[in-house]
Parts: structure tokens; C-alpha cells; sequence
């Protein structure tokens, strides 16, 4: 059924983010899918240091190695979370960092498309902003241009009823 799984990661809402990726686990597991894990990393450099470019090209590359090295760092410490780490076990699992040229959720659709994804696995915004109100969200892009299933794990944890 389902081949090659995409799973758009954000680093900054780890709870999530293990349930996202429980989820994918689970569902690659029971149909012997590889899972692709990709972060979309934010600018290296502020808005003001770009616009006045007042940063040696050595200062640039030590910026954008130390923030590879936190998302590393930040994914692998999720894989390391022991639920995670059992289901992910025997599943083939690749990893990738690419940089934030264009809207999120374009470039989710694209690396799907580019690997030939048969399925997304992500996350809704928890609070939408004003700007999401105006321009898409990434997860409302995805849901509506993927060119294969997506499955939406909501941010919020279903509570439990006490009686």
C-alpha cells in the first residue's frame, strides 16, 4: 500500500512531534514503507544582517554548521524517545535538512513529489496566526495540493474523561 512516507518535522513542538512520528512509524511498519523525515530549517540569517550583509562569509558558514548541528541534534533526540525508538525499529529511516526558499507547505509538496511519496504524515497549527488566516498554512497547503493521502495528526492530545 503504502511505499515511501513523508514526515514533515518541527523541532520547536517536540511532544507533537513524537506523536507524529509514533504515528508514522506505525502505519510504515504495517506496510513495510521507508519513512523520510524532513526539517525545514529557517534562515541562517536575521532580516537586518541580510539586508546590511555586515557578516563575514566565515561567520555565515559557522551560523548555518551550528544550526545544522542543533536540528541534528533535535532530531535525533526524538528518535532516541523510547516509544519512538520501538517503533521505529527495523524501519528503513532517512533524513533530511533543506533550507526555507519558499512557502513551507510548497516545499513539502515538493520533496514529496521529488521522492514519489505515497503518503504525508503531518501536524495542524495549534494556534493559526493572522498571517495563516491570509496565506495558507503549511498544513492546509499540503492537505489540498499533495498529490498523494496525507494524514493530519491534530496538536492537541485528545483528553481523557475521568468519571
Amino acid at each position: 500500500m503504502y511505499r515511501t512516507i513523508l514526515c514533515p518535522l518541527k523541532l520547536t513542538h517536540s511532544e507533537v512531534s513524537v506523536r507524529q512520528l509514533l504515528h508514522t512509524f506505525t502505519v510504515a511498519k504495517f506496510t513495510g514503507a521507508s519513512v523520510h523525515l524532513l526539517h525545514i530549517s529557517e534562515k541562517v540569517l536575521d532580516d537586518k544582517q541580510e539586508q546590511m550583509l555586515r557578516i563575514s562569509l566565515e561567520r555565515f558558514h559557522a551560523l548555518e554548521e551550528e544550526a545544522i548541528r542543533d536540528i541534528q541534534s533535535g532530531i535525533r533526540a526524538l528518535l532516541e524517545h523510547p516509544d519512538v525508538k520501538s517503533a521505529a525499529q527495523g524501519i528503513k529511516t532517512e533524513v533530511r535538512i533543506t533550507g526555507e526558499d519558499s512557502h513551507t507547505g510548497k516545499k513539502i509538496v515538493a520533496v514529496a513529489d521529488e521522492l514519489n511519496a505515497d503518503l504525508i504524515v503531518i501536524t495542524t497549527c495549534k494556534h493559526p496566526s493572522a498571517i495563516d488566516l491570509l496565506i495558507r498554512s503549511a498544513t492546509d497547503h499540503v492537505v489540498s495540493y499533495a498529490h498523494c493521502p496525507v494524514l493530519v495528526i491534530n496538536r492537541r492530545e485528545k483528553e481523557s474523561s475521568v468519571n
